[in-house]
């Protein structure tokens, strides 16, 4: 499988980036970061292109859906974006005294493991669209080009190493840490959200 996904990476480049970056962004960024140490693409442009595909697809959407849709969205198909109207109550209650901080850090961490309801709620809220946007795009950028360059890094160790198992190991130990730390992040966020 491995195989075939770089395949595709090496045939379509940044075309396949759009639609891959929209639906995991935190993935894309590292695989990335990693292909660029090997000059299979171009970091720079890889980590532009995710933050964009985030920014003017993914997260507008998301907006726009909680703007122009709210509750009747949450209500019809909540449960297949993981949007509950108790997160969003909750989240609202945020909103009011810190919008501004609550999207940034959102971004800075992945939305905790509530990005979607954060983004969506933004929308419910009426929080004004630049100012939605020009947060996301600040966050984004120090997100994505965070793990497009520790998939840089470790694809620089991973070419000096000679060692098949460490190489490896070296891989699976990385991605493992991230997503622990992003597990116990959105842990702690939402036990702080249960608690308002």
């Amino acid at each position: 499988m491995a195989n075939s996904f770089i395949h595709l990476f090496i045939t379509y480049r940044y075309l396949i980036l759009v639609p891959l970056a929209v639906l995991n962004g935190q993935s894309m960024s590292l695989i990335s970061g990693f292909l660029g140490r090997f000059g299979l693409i171009n970091p720079i442009i890889a980590g532009i292109i995710i933050v964009l595909s985030n920014i003017f697809i993914g997260d507008t959407i998301l907006y726009w859906l909680g703007y122009h849709r709210g509750h009747k969205f949450v209500s019809r198909y909540g449960k297949y974006l993981g949007i509950t109207e108790y997160e969003i109550e909750k989240v609202k209650k945020m909103f009011h005294k810190y919008h501004s901080p609550v999207l940034i850090i959102s971004k800075l961490t992945s939305g905790f493991g509530l990005a979607v309801v954060v983004l969506f709620t933004a929308g419910m809220s009426k929080v004004p669209f630049k100012k939605y946007i020009i947060l996301n795009i600040l966050g984004d950028i120090v997100f994505t080009g965070s793990l497009v360059a520790i998939g840089f890094f470790f694809g620089q160790l991973y070419t000096t190493v000679d060692n098949l198992i460490f190489r490896v190991s070296l891989i699976v130990i990385t991605l493992a840490l991230i997503y622990f730390v992003i597990f116990r992040l959105s842990n702690y966020a939402k036990s702080k959200i249960n608690h308002l």
